[in-house]
């Protein structure tokens, strides 16, 4: 079997039921972030795994500019967080193809030669970067539609809130300087965090003072979620 062109950014992660890696490639030395993606992966799982019948055991969760397939097959877990820039049916294959053949190994040692040779990750840099915002993306788009994090993924995952003001023009109107500066970078870019160290605030004052303008309705919030890492 000869290697494919080298087409777009994966990271492969075989885990267990319990989310517990198994084997990664390629090798990255962020355990961190692989340990995150593998909860993630496991929320997915658990999460989705009412709407999977028998013949239709997959999942793949969509963002602009990459996917995260998930082919869960017994006691295991086979996940490719790729770049969109290959055909859907050839990713399947390629996870199709490595878990039969880890059914007949059972050890990722013996999984090498033929992971090589269906999976070719591209050479360069910011591999890693580019993994991360693919999943934080997918991250994002898992806990908006679901409206929570559970307990099990809110170990390595974080809630992050930015302030929209509604109206610059209240800017203007602010006659306190250190509110007026506040007001200034509620443009939903910057954290609660962001704000109050910008402006060299305690975070509970920082949040007093937009709490007052969010009661007159001045104010909205954009709830996001990243990695802790």
């Amino acid at each position: 079997m000869s290697k494919p062109e080298q087409t777009g950014t994966y990271l492969f992660i075989i885990t267990d039921i319990d989310g517990n890696i198994v084997y990664t490639y390629p090798e990255l030395t962020n355990r961190k972030f692989l340990n995150a993606q593998a909860k993630l992966i496991q929320t997915i799982v658990r999460y989705k795994k009412y709407l999977l019948t028998e013949k239709e055991n997959r999942i793949k969760i969509n963002i602009s500019d990459g996917a995260l397939y998930i082919l869960p097959e017994d006691m295991y877990i086979f996940s490719l967080l790729a770049s969109e820039s290959e055909d859907e049916d050839s990713i399947w294959g390629k996870l199709e193809t490595i878990a039969n053949k880890f059914k007949k190994v059972k050890k990722p040692s013996k999984l090498e030669k033929v992971i090589k040779e269906v999976l070719y990750p591209p050479s360069g840099e910011d591999l890693y970067s580019r993994l991360y915002e693919i999943s934080k993306k997918i991250l994002n788009k898992v806990l908006i539609d679901r409206g929570e994090v559970p307990l099990y993924l809110g170990t390595v995952v974080k809630q992050q809130v930015y302030p929209l003001l509604k109206d610059k023009s209240i800017i203007e109107k602010e006659k306190d300087i250190m509110r007026r500066k506040i007001l200034e970078m509620c443009n939903g870019e910057n954290t609660v965090d962001d704000i109050a160290s910008a402006t060299n605030t305690q975070v509970v004052y920082t949040m007093i003072i937009l709490a007052d303008y969010s009661a007159q309705g001045l104010i909205d919030y954009k709830v996001q979620y990243d990695f802790k890492l």
